[in-house]
């Protein structure tokens, strides 16, 4: 079956090319699989990446040689051009064709782990609303399979979709208890394998399990004061960053560049170009500040 959704990056061959080419380096796949890409199938099933690992990595194997070939040859070719080098331009070619097959690889090993950071971001935000629902229901005397088949139709975006699993497994004959613990060996946030794993062992022992969401819920919430002061507390210095190299600085060195410019006569042109300069590196610090301040909150505070 020809994986047309495969989600990998930096190809610059396409899928049915891969197709047809990756049997043949199932060799070199599995030895990267032990090496390179040690763990790699567990990542690919958190990530929700319906691939097999060792496709996976004959697929950029093949397309990693041919894009080495294709840059080492280039580099190759253009060094012929330099002078006064210090090795052949054949030399030159060969090592930056090893160097861009390794990277590639490299970017390609880190691509499911991208994946799921954003699937562990919906996971936890989701999690305590999910988890009330579940106790509303309960305590409504709602059968937990129908719970489950009501909470996987909701809007709980990653949450819904692992529920959805759950649900497809018992229809498929699979044990309820049996289902989640699958789900929750599965699942890469930490917060919702802990809340999953509370819940099977209460279904395991007979406990009541309204009382124990209840408890993962207290659990949760205090989880999410504690990252509010965590994140309140890594706020401080990033706000110190900014107003040093957003404001004060930028403040600071136009003043001075006005100064000297008046005092020393200098060219409009030049000192236009400056005040430029200092504009786009104000841009440009603001945009790494508010990518910092997006990445630093915590998961279960994001909306």
């Amino acid at each position: 079956m020809q994986d047309n959704n495969i989600k990998i990056p930096f190809l610059v061959l396409p899928i049915p090319i891969l197709e047809k080419l990756y049997r043949h380096f199932l060799i070199i796949a599995h030895l990267f699989e032990n090496t390179l890409f040690a763990n790699f199938t567990l990542k690919l099933q958190q990530a929700k990446l319906d691939a097999n690992s060792r496709k996976y990595i004959a697929y950029c194997v093949v397309n990693d040689i041919f894009a080495g070939i294709i840059f080492g040859g280039l580099f190759g070719l253009f060094s012929t051009k330099a002078k006064n080098l210090t090795m052949p331009p054949l030399m030159i070619g060969i090592l930056c064709g090893i160097f861009f097959f390794f990277f590639m690889m490299l970017q390609q090993r880190a691509a499911p782990e991208v994946y799921i950071k954003k699937r562990i971001d919906s996971i936890e935000q989701n999690t305590l609303p999910a988890l009330q629902n579940i106790l509303i229901q309960l305590r409504s005397g709602i059968p937990l399979f129908d719970v489950l088949v009501n909470v996987a139709a909701s809007d709980y975006g990653e949450v819904s979709k692992e529920i959805m699993g759950v649900v497809k497994k018992i229809n498929g004959g699979i044990p309820q208890v049996e289902a989640l613990e699958r789900m929750a060996l599965e699942n890469p946030s930490s917060i919702f394998r802990s809340a999953i794993w509370q819940m099977v062992n209460g279904m395991k022992t007979g406990s009541n399990l309204s009382d124990i969401l209840r408890d993962i819920m207290n659990e949760l919430a205090e989880e999410q004061l504690l990252q509010v002061e965590e994140y309140g507390a890594t706020l401080s210095p990033l706000t110190m960053f900014y107003m040093i190299m957003g404001v004060i600085l930028p403040a600071i060195g136009v003043n001075f560049l006005i100064v000297i410019a008046a005092f020393m006569n200098l060219d409009p042109a030049p000192i236009q170009g400056l005040f430029w300069g200092v504009l786009g590196m104000n841009i440009m610090t603001q945009m790494v500040f508010i990518n910092i301040i997006r990445t630093k909150r915590p998961a279960l505070l994001k909306t």
